[in-house]
């Protein structure tokens, strides 16, 4: 149905479907004025208001740390400062000690995960497991 209508077609079949929620919007909107009279009116007669289901929220999770830089540049810059390389161990320890902020329970991995997509910009020696600078 939908392959053999035109452009125009569809966007009447559209505009349709638009002014029917504006619509429907309005009329929820009137609605629920009335439904807060009426509920103000029960609360004056005296009568029991029904009580809303309130829900829990949601934490808003935990805060991302930020860094003056990104892992990437603190790795090249701790490698360049270290002209033989390091091991993943060490740089990491060389990182955190930098004053670079991470929440990562296994920052080594985080660690791997940043040499390993920017290998481009690194040298690793497989025999030393060493990591240098290009």
């Amino acid at each position: 149905m939908a392959r053999d209508m035109t452009v125009a077609q569809l966007e009447r079949v559209l505009e349709k479907k638009r002014t029917r929620l504006e619509k429907l919007v309005t009329q929820r909107s009137k609605l629920q004025k009335k439904l807060a009279l009426v509920e103000g009116k029960i609360s004056t007669v005296g009568g029991v208001q029904k009580e809303r289901v309130v829900r829990k929220r949601r934490g808003k999770g935990r805060k991302r740390l930020k860094n003056e830089k990104t892992l990437i540049q603190t790795v090249l810059d701790i490698l360049a400062e270290n002209k033989k390389g390091l091991t993943i161990k060490d740089l990491s320890a060389k990182i955190l000690e930098s004053g670079y902020k991470s929440s990562s329970a296994n920052f080594q991995n985080t660690l791997y995960q940043c040499i390993y997509h920017n290998s481009t910009k690194l040298v690793h020696d497989p025999k030393t497991h060493l990591y240098r600078a290009k």
